[in-house]
């Protein structure tokens, strides 16, 4: 059974998971009609023959759309161009969908007072690293995605369509002009499995932590001056306290007096001490157990969550200091 839908995948020097996500297609309950490949490749990827004749036995309208140097949004707003039917859908390579996700996705759509219903997407961790990795970033909850999204293809005029001139961050930004206008979505009821944090070192993490940042700072949604206000201020509240007893100085005794009301006993180890309180407490801690990480997981290994998330976040601030100065 084929349902009126096309299905925009992006795909960039992915060769190999392209296929396993096209030949994972065979076995969906519900098929689409119809399947862009958006490919941005140094070249163009090989198509499995067994997924072609599928296709083709199936009466699927495929197409491999090859362009070079695409970003994620332009690649999709070509798609959504190419697309003849009124519904479409989203996945990447890196996302992988249960065999009944899309028809669990079209029969929530059955109600016609929804725009869409949103992608959800678990974050696959296979080893103790990554379970770090994650706990640190997306953790253990699904999250809201555009790929495992199927949307009206009406909603785009309205809403226009993704940013294309940046890397990363144009799902996030059309999601929140979704929001803006107050389209109605519905929830997936079966999850997307990501499986691309399973091949990420430490380097390769800092690497895409900071090309995307320094990406999306500049797109409204991110709001990147309140980091930044924020950043300023931890640091300026730092600078205040190892000074502070200086208001105590007494020319008199050439030092401190300690009997001076401002004079506050060990301040700067205290407020130290207090601030790394607070960041791990929160940091590593309350976010962590608010997306879902187990807090047995977090107590044993608390100390490299809060190293590996002081490195991204320092990392974070970087790009939004390079988007906002440098660029």
């Amino acid at each position: 059974m084929n349902a009126e839908a096309s299905l925009i995948i992006p795909s960039h020097n992915s060769e190999k998971e392209l296929n396993n996500l096209l030949e994972g297609i065979i076995i969906w309950s519900v098929l689409p009609s119809e399947i862009l490949v958006i490919d941005s490749s140094n070249s163009e990827p090989i198509i499995s023959n067994k997924f072609e004749e599928f296709c083709a036995e199936n009466k699927i309208n495929f197409q491999l759309v090859s362009k070079k140097n695409l970003f994620p949004g332009k690649a999709r707003n070509i798609g959504i161009k190419k697309a003849s039917c009124p519904l479409i859908a989203f996945l990447d390579v890196s996302t992988i969908p249960t065999a009944d996700w899309f028809e669990s996705s079209l029969d929530s759509l059955n109600d016609k007072s929804f725009d869409g219903a949103w992608g959800s997407t678990l974050y696959e961790a296979n080893s103790w690293f990554h379970q770090l990795i994650r706990s640190a970033t997306f953790g253990n909850l699904p999250l809201q995605t555009i790929p495992g999204s199927i949307i009206r293809k009406k909603t785009f005029e309205t809403s226009g369509l993704f940013i294309e001139s940046t890397r990363a961050g144009e799902d996030a930004d059309w999601m929140s002009r979704a929001r803006l206008h107050q389209f109605n979505f519905t929830k997936s009821l079966k999850n997307l499995n990501y499986i691309g944090l399973t091949k990420m070192t430490l380097l390769s993490l800092i690497k895409k932590w900071f090309r995307n940042y320094s990406y999306s700072a500049k797109l409204p949604y991110l709001n990147a001056h309140k980091d930044l206000y924020f950043y300023f201020f931890a640091m300026l509240v730092v600078i205040i306290a190892a000074n502070w007893n200086n208001l105590s100085y007494d020319d008199a005794i050439r030092g401190w007096n300690t009997e001076s009301f401002a004079y506050i006993p060990n301040v700067t180890k205290i407020s130290i001490l207090f601030f790394s309180f607070f960041y791990i407490s929160i940091r590593a801690v309350f976010i962590p157990i608010k997306k879902g990480v187990p807090i047995l997981f977090i107590i044993f290994n608390i100390p490299m969550i809060v190293f590996i998330s002081l490195i991204l976040d320092i990392v974070k601030s970087a790009a939004f200091l390079n988007a906002r100065f440098l660029k």
